[in-house]
């Protein structure tokens, strides 16, 4: 659940500590999640998981916490094995009829990873540069109450190459744990690759364990073209992003070095930085600003306004004992460039912090219409990287978490730290390259009469906002921030909006209006909303669009709206 805290809880806690049910990864008998944990799924496998995907992840949970609370050297850990009935909300570790009792692959799994002489590999990195020289750990491990004499061999596997590392053997204590360093020299060609380790008797090699690792091998990633030509303005009291981009060959300099005037893009790394004078009007001729994990440094909440009416908010999601940070990361577009050069499995786990951390457990998002481009958390509820237009320039907000994993520093460094990883550098130029590049127009993005930031498949699409229908409504995702954009058709006198809540209403909400759909201005602001019908007003403004900005929803649900009625100035009536 991206609870980190759990982990050291129970090495350090004062109090002894039990914990129930910690592979909390249920499927039904059909490989399928119940009702309950549907949205755990798509945290770790996306909208397009499949069944056999859903029981292979099963197995690879339950063989990593085996794992890991054996190398703690818990007390005591013992296995669960579910039957369920098909019908409670509970799992059900056995495929089909339940007279055939046939297990699931997480059986298995468990059965190697409870083995009383097994072995771990303590490794939760999967990305690795070509030539690469680690050394990891191999814990060994004899849970009997005699002595044993084992082999332990590492090799690496994969479709380039096939290398034996080793052979050792070990002579193991009763009741003990070994940890052997092991020197892996990653193969020259990139690709994608297993790091196997086998545990054997050393008379006559019966298998006793074995435990596989991915590990996704890269070359260096290049600089495109086109960030070559761009000024890069860091404005970050850390060097370790601007020391990497000029060792990469960009044009980076720290903004106190230069001026907005020489800039193209600029990234800020701290919401607690006072924003330069004058980054409305640079944004509004082309700038572009990129936001890299504004939650760092945060306690609770915190706001940045940027520009006009625009503000960055940074909020640290409710502790409901679900949720926690997120270790993958799923683009809404795998064509998406600012992919490029990355594979979705790429985006699952970044080299260091606790279970590979990518994205904190904040919700950041900007107060105007908004694109997500990529998604984490239960359900996918959270955006991880978010872009608005602003002018003819853009901000770009990304959550993804890079500070550590840019550097070339390994020696010295523990488990949890941060670490340098290949797909943090190509993501960042990535970042980057979309960042200088020209995007499209706001017509582009807002297509047709009403638009919205989700629902637009479902069975409540925006449309039913605003058709004029009280019993049809619009319905978005469950997550903040949501919004509803109407274009008016032509320039038009607003002076107010009445808003036709179902039970999901917004507790704080925001009514924007605007010419161009890229200046926004705010005309009313609710912060403690309580659904039903709200009729806002304000002085009279000419707009084509308007906008509904939901902030914080008023329920666990998303926002449902059954009409947003715009009011408009009567023909002939006075503004003034």
């Amino acid at each position: 659940f991206g609870f980190a805290r759990a982990i050291a809880d129970i090495e350090a806690g004062a109090t002894p500590s039990v914990l129930n049910e910690f592979p909390w990864f249920w499927l039904d008998g059909e490989g399928k999640p119940p009702w309950g944990t549907q949205e755990v799924m798509l945290r770790w496998l996306g909208r397009n998981g499949t069944r056999d995907e859903l029981l292979a992840f099963q197995s690879f949970l339950a063989t990593e916490l085996v794992e890991q609370f054996r190398r703690m050297r818990v007390d005591a850990i013992a296995p669960f094995v579910y039957l369920g009935d098909g019908l409670s909300f509970t799992a059900h570790w056995f495929l089909g009829n339940i007279r055939e009792a046939k297990p699931k692959p997480i059986l298995a799994a468990l059965k190697n990873a409870f083995a009383p002489r097994g072995v771990s590999l303590e490794l939760w990195d999967r990305h690795f540069f070509t030539n690469e020289t680690r050394v990891i750990d191999a814990c060994v491990f004899n849970d009997t109450p005699s002595p044993a004499k084992v082999r332990l061999r590492c090799r690496i596997r994969g479709d380039e190459a096939d290398l034996d590392l080793c052979s050792l053997d070990l002579n193991l204590d009763a009741s003990s744990m070994t940890r052997v360093p092991v020197t892996w020299v990653f193969p020259p060609q990139p690709g994608s690759y297993t790091l196997r380790v086998d545990l054997e008797e050393e008379a006559g090699g019966h298998p006793l364990a074995f435990i596989e690792k991915v590990a996704h091998v890269f070359a260096q990633p290049s600089v495109p073209g086109e960030l070559r030509r761009v000024r890069v303005a860091v404005l970050d009291s850390d060097p370790e992003m601007l020391t990497y981009l000029r060792a990469v060959g960009v044009d980076a300099q720290p903004l106190s070095g230069t001026s907005l005037a020489e800039t193209d893009v600029l990234i800020l790394e701290d919401v607690h930085t006072a924003m330069p004078a004058g980054l409305g009007d640079w944004l509004k001729r082309g700038g572009s600003l990129v936001v890299i994990d504004p939650s760092r440094g945060v306690a609770k909440e915190a706001s940045l306004h940027i520009a006009d009416d625009i503000s960055l908010s940074v909020r640290k999601r409710p502790n409901t004992g679900r949720g926690g940070y997120d270790s993958y990361v799923f683009p809404v577009d795998a064509g998406d460039p600012l992919w490029h050069g990355l594979e979705p499995e790429h985006l699952r786990i970044l080299n260091g912090g606790f279970g590979g951390i990518m994205v904190a457990d904040y919700a950041v998002f900007l107060d105007v219409p908004c694109f997500t481009r990529a998604r984490c958390g239960l359900g996918l509820r959270h955006a991880a990287v978010v872009q608005a237009p602003f002018g003819n320039g853009k901000i770009m907000v990304s959550l993804i978490r890079q500070r550590g994993r840019l550097g070339t520093a390994q020696a010295g460094r523990e488990l949890y730290d941060p670490r340098p990883d290949p797909v943090a550098r190509q993501y960042l130029l990535n970042l980057l390259s979309d960042a200088a590049r020209s995007g499209p127009t706001p017509k582009e993005l807002f297509i047709g009469r009403v638009s919205a930031s989700s629902g637009k498949d479902g069975e409540h699409p925006p449309a039913h906002a605003v058709d004029g229908n009280d019993r049809t409504r619009w319905a978005s995702d469950s997550s903040d921030p949501q919004w509803l954009v109407l274009d008016l058709g032509r320039t038009q006198v607003l002076t107010g909006a009445r808003i036709l809540w179902e039970a999901a209403y917004g507790n704080e909400y925001k009514l924007l209006v605007s010419d161009d759909a890229t200046h926004w201005l705010t005309v009313y602001h609710e912060k403690k909303g309580d659904g039903g019908e709200d009729l806002a007003t304000w002085n009279p403004v000419e707009a084509r669009y308007l906008a509904l900005v939901g902030l914080e929803r008023g329920t666990e649900w998303g926002y449902s709206v059954w009409e947003l009625t715009p009011q408009l100035l009567e023909p002939g009536k006075p503004t003034d």
